[in-house]
């Protein structure tokens, strides 16, 4: 009887070992400026910050286009800013209704999807932006973003792109990857994102957040990371080149 005992307990302890080191494993980014925490599997990181900035570029000195990378997390083992990445961008929310933020978003990639010219779709530079969906539970609108610049040897890229209401913020949260590679990843993203939480105090509470200026915002951001993928790379294989 006595070394049934043990032996139940030694199970015991080895699952509570097991439980331990799994959520140990696991990588939670939380951000104590803008009040929220994210959820990954074990082997990503936290971007560093010097390679957010240079990624930006000068993007973050446009009107209309918002703060620079608020954050940015990936792959451990992939070297820096390469896909599959998230990018996140914080702005401040004011109240009003989420339904209308969809609707005017709806517009707005409907007004870019039409601005693609046949040269551009002929070249591979075409990219798509999905319709919105308003999840009320969440506080949140998601979409799809697809862009395609294999031209000049980039191949194309998925992406999953919410933005979260919160009291005092808004944030933006956007999961890209290659397309040969989105089939892999995009339950990683859908894990993440719903694993997004604010800190208490600082969910949305009210009945909707004025993101008018924010939402033009996250669109422009949209398209110009769609030039940003192919000066980036441009960049890295002229270093590259030069290195050799």
């Amino acid at each position: 009887m006595r070394m049934a005992r043990l032996g139940s307990a030694a199970l015991l302890a080895l699952l509570a070992s097991l439980a331990t080191s799994q959520a140990e494993d696991d990588f939670v980014y939380e951000d104590s400026v803008h009040h929220f925490r994210i959820a990954l599997p074990a082997g990503w990181k936290e971007i560093p910050r010097s390679v957010l900035d240079a990624a930006a570029g000068g993007q973050s000195n446009l009107p209309g286009v918002g703060p620079r990378y608020h954050a940015g997390l990936q792959l451990r083992d992939r070297d820096d800013f390469q896909y599959p990445r998230l990018l996140i961008q914080a702005t401040p929310a004011n109240p009003t209704g989420l339904a209308e933020v969809r609707q005017m978003l709806a517009e707005a990639n409907r007004k870019a999807n039409r601005s693609v010219t046949a040269r551009q779709k002929e070249q591979g530079q075409g990219f798509r932006l999905g319709e919105p969906t308003l999840k009320a539970e969440r506080q949140s609108i998601w979409f799809l973003t697809d862009t395609n610049v294999d031209q000049h040897g980039v191949p194309g890229v998925k992406g999953l792109v919410v933005l979260f209401a919160g009291q005092q913020q808004a944030i933006q949260v956007r999961c890209e990857v290659q397309a040969a590679e989105w089939e892999k990843f995009a339950p990683v993203f859908q894990s993440a994102l719903e694993s997004f939480r604010f800190e208490p105090g600082y969910e949305r509470t009210q009945a909707g957040a004025d993101w008018s200026e924010w939402v033009h915002t996250g669109l422009l951001v949209v398209l110009i990371l769609c030039v940003v993928v192919v000066l980036w790379r441009r960049a890295k294989r002229r270093r590259q080149f030069g290195n050799g």
